[in-house]
């Protein structure tokens, strides 16, 4: 019950710091009371093994007794005389009061060891008491902690997606410039090439030309370059500052990249604190579905080849000169040719080779990093805008 409360109950920080100190307190006292509680039981079971052992010499007394009035009972039946009779009656009254003595001795330390038993049981139900409350405490404790840290993480999440906003703009302001920059420098240079060439073209016609025109080649040639200096220290001019912007959008880059991965981590630990308050349930793993393969059919084994015919004897006919039998040599079977290969199936055959692609040069690092950032600040402005229009959702605490 108290846990549900902690996790579905609205509560400030102030009423969660409050129950905290309240919890501790009740757990100091807890651990407490369980220590005085072992510490009674280790003086019982000590007391309880101190009366066993003064126990164990009355019980050995009792039956050496025991003994002795079985001894005197059997004198007693194989007496004859009334005399005989008379002293074993005598001595047997004295181990009957003997007997007395030690049972009251007995009595005793059995009571006390009762009690003693009885005390140390319910100490242990006390104690068992205490460890189930110790553990209820003990968890309710580390929900209110994980509560509280879920507030801050989550207000710590939303102070970075609005530093990180700022960031972005201020990062997306200097690539436009720096955009800006690469154009007018661009310009000038192209401005500088065509000048250049200018004046390649006229330091040749200048060779060729008449003093006359040579002069005014000439004037025509400072004109140019005159304009080119110009163009080179307005370069120079606008570069220095540059330096400057780009040293300054490297430090915004990689602040903006440190909040990211801060980010990053509190939205892992967000994950872990919803998992452990209940917000959210744990995923369970899909089993691994193992795929048998078919086993492929074994070939049958090859046909043996057929044994060689046996050798043919051939009798001459009875007429001289003498018999002379005539051996035929055995052929070996024609062996059999190789069946013919079968042709490739149509999903076999090789297909015809695929044009290439020609791929587009991959974006640089920086142009990556642009990407990134442009992405980062969109995913924010969609955060702000659907706070903005369920205000009341992000003012209740989760349930």
């Amino acid at each position: 019950m108290e846990e549900t409360n902690i996790i579905k109950t609205p509560k400030t920080k102030e009423d969660l710091q409050k129950e905290e100190r309240e919890t501790r307190e009740e757990l100091k006292a807890i651990l407490a009371q369980k220590k005085e509680l072992e510490e009674r039981k280790q003086s019982l079971v000590k007391e309880m093994a101190r009366l066993r052992k003064e126990l164990a010499p009355i019980l050995e007394i009792e039956e050496e007794i025991e003994r002795k009035k079985k001894k005197i009972e059997n004198q007693e039946k194989t007496s004859t005389t009334s005399e005989q009779r008379r002293k074993i009656e005598e001595e047997r009254w004295k181990m009957e009061e003997q007997r007395h003595y030690i049972e009251i001795q007995r009595w005793e330390l059995q009571e006390k060891i009762g009690n003693l038993s009885r005390e140390i049981g319910k100490n242990k139900i006390a104690h068992q008491k205490l460890l189930k409350r110790k553990e209820e405490l003990e968890k309710k404790l580390k929900l209110l902690l994980a509560r509280q840290e879920y507030m801050q993480v989550t207000a710590r999440i939303k102070e970075i997606e609005g530093i990180l906003k700022k960031l972005g703009d201020e990062i997306e302001k200097f690539i436009r410039e720096k955009r800006a920059f690469k154009k007018e420098l661009e310009a000038m240079e192209n401005e500088r090439k065509k000048i250049e060439a200018t004046i390649k073209e006229i330091e040749q016609k200048e060779t060729r030309a008449t003093p006359t025109e040579r002069r005014k080649i000439e004037a025509e040639r400072w004109e140019l370059e005159r304009k080119r200096k110009e163009i080179i220290e307005n370069e120079w001019t606008i570069t220095k500052p540059q330096s400057e912007k780009e040293k300054e959008l490297k430090k915004l880059q990689a602040k903006y990249q440190k909040l990211v991965e801060q980010e990053e981590a509190l939205e892992r630990r967000k994950n872990e604190l919803e998992l452990i308050l209940g917000i959210k349930k744990p995923v369970p793993r899909r089993p691994k579905v193992v795929i048998k393969k078919e086993a492929k059919p074994t070939p049958p084994p090859p046909s043996p080849t057929p044994p060689p015919p046996p050798e043919i004897k051939k009798e001459a006919k009875s007429t001289p000169p003498p018999e002379i039998k005539k051996e035929v040599v055995s052929t070996p079977p024609s062996p059999t040719p190789p069946p013919p290969p079968t042709p490739p199936s149509p999903k076999e055959a090789t297909p015809p080779p695929k044009k290439q692609k020609v791929q587009a040069p991959p974006p640089t690092q920086k142009e990556r990093g642009f990407e990134e950032i442009i992405k980062r600040m969109k995913e924010i402005e969609k955060r702000s805008k659907l706070e903005k229009q369920n205000p009341k959702e992000q003012s209740t605490p989760p349930k």
